[in-house]
């Protein structure tokens, strides 16, 4: 969803469809309550040929919610070399994008799932 031609962002949905065990999303809620302020983790495919890591998992500080639509910069060094990205680099992306969820305030983060976690998986 960034304007940068060298890289795009996953959505999340896929990669915990495909390891539903293993692969855990913020809930509804808690992607509702995220606002300027909270930290929020990505899934940047980079498009530019790279020397190590095609895909990395990095921090983005957001700093404007327009609905579904979320502004923020680069909190995150990348691990890739070759990667044109840097730190305060603006990045746009949607709720969808978001791995994980680290909120300014603690106090603001809802219970997710109303507190009905499953912490067991039928077979």
């Amino acid at each position: 969803m960034s304007d940068d031609a060298s890289f795009t962002l996953e959505d999340g949905r896929k990669r915990a469809a495909e390891a539903p065990y293993t692969f855990f999303l913020p809930s509804p809620a808690e992607l509702a309550a995220i606002g300027p302020g909270d930290a929020v983790k990505l899934i940047f495919v980079h498009r530019l040929p790279v020397e190590e890591w095609e895909s990395e998992r990095m921090w983005v500080k957001v700093v404007k919610v327009d609905g579904d639509r979320l502004v923020g910069e680069l909190d995150n060094i990348p691990d890739e070399k070759s990667s044109p990205l840097r730190p305060g680099d603006r990045v746009e992306f949607g709720r969808h994008n978001i791995i994980s969820v680290q909120f300014r305030d603690p106090e603001t983060k809802p219970e997710p799932y109303g507190g009905n976690l499953r912490t067991y998986w039928d077979r």
